[in-house]
């Protein structure tokens, strides 16, 4: 009889065992999933679906991709870029960095064909972003009045084409405390060289890199080497930044091509 309440007490135990670690289990999925929904997102002051990438743990793409200097002068070989990013599936991932009007002559209201291969992309997925106005200088490291002044004219230019940005990435990443406030004023995320400031004032540490500044073909090993060290090790959301012409050289794409496939191998690993 002794060992019948023995045994009944040992099943019981482990019932109570298997409840608790099924509720363990539960919290900790719940916990997972409340920190995806809730936590910081991709740099869009107006869509907030996507959830920011935060290391490895996430079962989000841990990729942004930033397309610099898009402008009508770069038309073929911004299509040779979005061809390899679309053809990994990335073009939700990839921010496409306009500048309105170009040094001042190239303004986007007199290019309809690369305006509508721009809204040809916008259509596949890819992001609508801001690079300054001219893109002149350091042009938005300048006081309120001037930021305010630029921004409006490129903002213009942007609505007449109908193109609606959503983050601001300033050239040479040069930007004064003045038009950074104008800027986030105007509900737009801003991407500096570390870290994304949004709207409402918060910043979050991100890891940008530029591996393919007319690359050669000698560099070529040694920074894919590099970028993947860097993706694998960074414990931020990691930013790849290329720009037109200067990524389009045969090692160039070759890297875009072998870093991409990488971290489309890495997206398969589920973790742990």
């Amino acid at each position: 009889m002794a060992s019948k309440k023995k045994l009944i007490a040992v099943i019981a135990c482990i019932g109570l065992l298997l409840i608790m670690t099924d509720y363990e289990l539960y919290v900790n999925k719940e916990i997972i999933k409340v920190g995806i929904a809730t936590g910081n997102h991709y740099p869009s002051s107006t869509s907030q679906n996507h959830s920011m990438v935060g290391g490895k743990n996430s079962t989000e793409r841990p990729l942004i991709i930033l397309i610099h200097d898009v402008s009508p002068i770069y038309f073929n070989y911004l299509k040779e870029i979005t061809s390899v990013i679309s053809s990994y599936g990335l073009q939700n991932d990839t921010y496409l960095l306009i500048i309105p009007d170009h040094a001042g002559k190239y303004d986007l209201r007199k290019y309809p064909q690369f305006v509508k291969y721009l809204h040809s992309l916008e259509m596949e997925g890819y992001h609508i972003g801001l690079h300054g106005y001219t893109h002149i200088g350091r042009e938005f490291d300048c006081n309120e009045s001037t930021a305010e002044e630029k921004l409006e004219r490129a903002l213009e230019i942007m609505e007449t084409v109908n193109l609606t940005p959503t983050v601001f990435l300033a050239p040479r990443y040069a930007l004064s405390k003045e038009a950074q406030n104008v800027i986030l004023a105007h509900n737009l995320t801003i991407i500096t060289k570390d870290s994304v400031i949004f709207p409402n004032g918060t910043e979050e540490q991100i890891t940008n890199r530029e591996y393919t500044w007319y690359i050669s073909e000698l560099k070529l090993p040694f920074e894919l080497r590099k970028a993947k060290k860097d993706y694998m090790s960074s414990k931020n959301p990691f930013y790849l930044s290329i720009h037109p012409r200067a990524v389009n050289n045969k090692a160039g794409m070759k890297f875009l091509r072998e870093f991409l496939g990488f971290v489309k191998e890495r997206e398969s690993i589920k973790p742990l």
